[in-house]
C-alpha cells in the first residue's frame, strides 16, 4: 500500500514524525506563554517556556503519524521561527536543521 502526504510550506513528515513551523512574536520566545497552533487534527494549545524558546523546538508526543505495524505512533515537532526571522535560504540547510530536531529527541 502506498500513501501520499501533501504538506505546505513548513510542514514535512520525517520517519513517523510530523515536522511543522511556525511563526512565533520573539517575546514570546523569550518570556513563554500559550500557544495555538494548527496541526492535521486540529487546532491545539501549548504551553511554551522560555528554554522551549532558546531551543526553538517543542515535541508534542504522541501526536504524529498514527502505529503501524511494528512502529509506534510518532511526535509531532514544532519549530518556532520568530517573525522577523528569514527562512532557511537552501533545501540543505533546511534537512540539516529538520535532522538535529530529530536527533536531539
Amino acid at each position: 500500500m502506498a500513501v501520499s502526504i501533501a504538506g505546505g510550506v513548513g510542514a514535512a513528515v520525517l520517519g513517523d514524525h510530523l515536522c511543522l513551523t511556525v511563526q512565533v512574536e520573539p517575546s514570546l520566545l523569550r518570556q513563554g506563554g500559550r500557544l495555538v497552533v494548527e496541526t492535521p487534527t486540529g487546532p491545539r494549545s501549548l504551553w511554551l517556556t522560555a528554554q522551549d524558546g532558546v531551543r526553538g523546538l517543542v515535541r508534542v508526543a504522541g501526536q504524529g503519524l498514527p502505529p503501524r505495524g511494528r512502529y509506534g505512533r510518532g511526535h509531532l515537532f514544532i519549530r518556532l521561527q520568530a517573525v522577523h526571522e528569514t527562512p532557511s535560504q537552501t533545501e540543505a540547510e533546511d534537512k540539516r536543521r529538520r535532522f538535529n530536531a530529530a536527533w536531539a529527541a
